[in-house]
């Protein structure tokens, strides 16, 4: 684990990660509260925009004294996401696995602003967020900061966006942060997915991990993805 300089409250951390490694943000305590306070009067427009598909990083509570953003813990969000592949799955012709690059460190406050702004976020709150995310930039973080849950609910407030666009298709999906995974009648209508996903990222300007997006077309594929039919052994 390596570490950077703590620069006013925010030190960047490397830390391993599968394939790679990853830039943690570690925020002092007043940095943190400063940041929740920023984020916490979204947080109920955030939760209201975002459809019973995406799984994770869901707020819990929200505290005033100090300002804090709680998430749902991720062992009952990832039981809650297995549930809902499991019930997904076994109609599936074929299966769709798609991931965002660098999702967090591309989402800079323009994304965030024009999130924000769809969502009909009133116009000084969407300022107060901004300013915190613009912040972090001079601390040497590229967008959003890893690890804070404000983080989360502005990632989400974003990819929110996908989650229509899925939805308004006829696509059957579900979103785990920046994983998502697209249930359909075969691989002619999985593309179509892909290309809906490939458009919505790029006007967000966010694009796919090529290396980690499949096409799952053969019930032994999806088996050996965790993700086939309920006849898998």
């Amino acid at each position: 684990m390596q570490r950077g300089p703590v620069i006013r409250g925010v030190q960047l951390v490397q830390v391993p990660k599968t394939g790679g490694t990853r830039w943690l943000t570690h925020l002092d305590a007043t940095v943190d509260a400063a940041y929740a306070a920023a984020v916490a009067p979204i947080v109920p427009l955030v939760e209201r925009s975002l459809l019973p598909t995406v799984v994770a990083n869901r707020v819990q509570e929200i505290t005033r004294d100090p300002p804090s953003i709680r998430l749902e813990g991720w062992q009952q969000a990832r039981r809650r996401f297995r549930g809902m592949v499991a019930d997904l799955a076994p109609g599936s012709g074929a299966i769709l696995l798609a991931d965002v690059r660098s999702c967090y460190a591309e989402i800079g406050a323009q994304t965030v602003g024009s999130a924000l702004r769809r969502l009909g976020c009133r116009a000084g709150e969407a300022r107060s967020v901004l300013a915190a995310v613009r912040t972090f930039g001079t601390h040497g973080v590229k967008g959003l900061p890893i690890g804070p849950a404000p983080s989360a609910v502005l990632a989400n407030a974003v990819l929110a966006e996908v989650d229509e666009r899925l939805s308004a298709g006829g696509y059957r999906h579900v979103r785990w942060v920046d994983d998502v995974m697209v249930f359909a009648d075969g691989a002619p209508s999985a593309e179509s997915a892909l290309r809906v996903l490939e458009r919505t990222l790029a006007a967000l300007g966010l694009r796919l991990a090529e290396e980690k997006t499949r096409l799952l077309d053969t019930p032994e594929a999806m088996c050996s993805a965790g993700a086939g039919p309920s006849s898998c052994a």
